[in-house]
């Protein structure tokens, strides 16, 4: 789970900030996970409100906006069936399930 201060950092800081110097006109589209900073009184809505930033909360799992949410179950159930303590041992339970 990411925390609202890597969000704030690695996201938001590093990648969306200069899109917003830039005055690139667009909006985050983003969904209810904490770490994007849903409720009003966080460090990452006081950063969204100091640059400008529009954004807007999605539904999570929603067919018709967030498609992609739903395409993550089927590998997650599957890497999750088996113990797995590093990278290595990950990827080579995640390949298993597109060998067959």
């Amino acid at each position: 789970m990411m925390t609202q201060a890597v969000y704030a950092e690695q996201i938001l800081e590093k990648a969306v900030k200069p899109w917003l110097e830039a005055r690139h006109k667009f909006a985050i589209e983003e969904d209810g996970d904490s770490g994007h900073g849903p409720s009003q009184k966080n460090p990452v809505q006081a950063l969204k409100e100091k640059h400008g930033l529009k954004h807007y909360f999605n539904v999570s799992r929603s067919l018709d906006l967030a498609i992609i949410e739903n395409c993550w179950q089927p590998p997650k159930q599957y890497v999750y069936k088996y113990p797995h303590r590093n990278d290595v041992e990950t990827e080579v339970n995640y390949r298993g399930l597109w060998a067959g």
